[in-house]
């Protein structure tokens, strides 16, 4: 199993870890610039990959979701949500969203693809944040 926990910052900043098989992988992504680094390594300094740099909120899915349907109302973490789900074009993957009634953000999704299978929760929404690039880095 493979573990990995988000955090965002709008408008362009991002830290993930990564957490598998008793190895640790970390990426900071802050504006243009994207940090990685693997099981206490140094850190690595690149470019982001996407032209503009790292952006959040991420809308990519407007753009290639078809198969749109709602599938009705569930709660998740106390939250009211429609669910609905997609098949994603450019990937083949199809998406579950729990999307909340009163705040409209997206709580979970489950994305299902061939050999690959994710759930992801988002909370902790408008939390203090401050995302900078991490010790070390140059």
């Amino acid at each position: 199993m493979v573990k990995t926990r988000y955090e965002f910052q709008a408008p362009d900043r991002m830290h993930f870890r990564v957490e598998s098989s008793g190895s640790v992988a970390e990426t900071y992504a802050i504006g243009t610039q994207r940090y990685d680094r693997r099981d206490g390594g140094a850190w690595e300094t690149n470019p982001w990959p996407t032209a503009g740099g790292f952006r959040w909120p991420d809308y990519r899915f407007a753009e290639s979701a078809s198969e749109v349907t709602l599938l009705g109302r569930e709660s998740v973490q106390g939250a009211e949500c429609f669910v609905v789900s997609f098949l994603d074009a450019r990937s083949g993957a199809r998406y579950r969203l729990w999307i909340g009634t009163r705040d409209h953000r997206v709580h979970q999704y489950v994305m299902m693809a061939t050999g690959h299978y994710m759930t992801s929760t988002f909370s902790d929404f408008n939390e203090p944040l401050d995302i900078g690039a991490p010790v070390g880095a140059r």
